[in-house]
């Protein structure tokens, strides 16, 4: 008789340890900073960045990603060669522009993105502003840019610069 209590409680044991609720660690994330997404025209607008902090003039490494969460492709045009952006603003003063300077071909291009389909650009930011200049210590804010008609813009990312 002590074997079946036993039993029972070896049972018991081993049928509510399941619904004992784990506490498990918290998965592990990139260092970088990505923006809220950003949902318009069923696309999906998010921009990474690779760190939350960055020292004076060390390089801040910038993706921008647009997928098409709908089920039916996405199309537009882009008003140039240039497809998209990526602008820098302190105090909400634009400090710089990937594209700033740059010459793009003046051609309409259409751009098409099927359902579940993605396009990403990157690009670096060498903490320099339009004029050349190295920016100061800081918070800055990155947005990127699609060129459509109208542009589609992410949501900012908030970035530190420090000493």
């Amino acid at each position: 008789m002590a074997m079946i209590n036993v039993g029972k409680i070896i049972l018991l044991i081993l049928l509510t340890g399941g619904c004992v609720k784990k506490e498990l660690p918290p998965p592990k994330q990139a260092p970088g900073m990505s923006s809220a997404p950003r949902e318009t025209e069923g696309l999906k607008l998010e921009l990474k960045l690779d760190r939350p902090s960055y020292k004076l003039k060390k390089p801040a490494r910038m993706t921008f990603t647009v997928a098409n969460r709908s089920n039916k492709p996405f199309q537009d045009s882009f008003r140039s060669a240039q497809a998209y952006d990526f602008i820098v603003r302190k105090g909400g003063k634009e400090i710089w522009r990937w594209s700033y300077d740059r010459m793009f071909a003046q051609v309409l291009l259409d751009v098409k993105i099927d359902p579940g389909k993605t396009l990403s650009y990157s690009e670096t930011w060498d903490q320099r502003d339009n004029a050349g200049n190295f920016v100061s210590a800081g918070r800055y804010e990155v947005v990127g840019v699609l060129k459509t008609t109208p542009e589609k813009v992410s949501s900012p990312v908030t970035i530190e610069i420090a000493d």
